[in-house]
């Protein structure tokens, strides 16, 4: 195969990769707030708080401690 065709293929795959990962993380039209269990001004200082939608804190209100 020529470098003609391997390019396009290569960045086609690339592409849906990228699209299947952001719709495996995508959370719908919520706010990780909502079902964190840090949800509390107390608790949480983040200034995206009650707004977030990527977390490295975030903690699940159904988790174990």
């Amino acid at each position: 195969m020529s470098i003609e065709i391997i390019i396009p293929i290569i960045c086609a795959a690339v592409a849906a990769a990228i699209t299947l990962l952001a719709a495996w993380r995508w959370q719908g039209d919520r706010y990780l707030c909502d079902t964190c269990r840090f949800n509390d001004p107390e608790s949480c200082l983040k200034v995206e708080r009650p707004q977030a939608i990527i977390c490295k804190a975030y903690r699940s209100v159904d988790e174990q401690h």
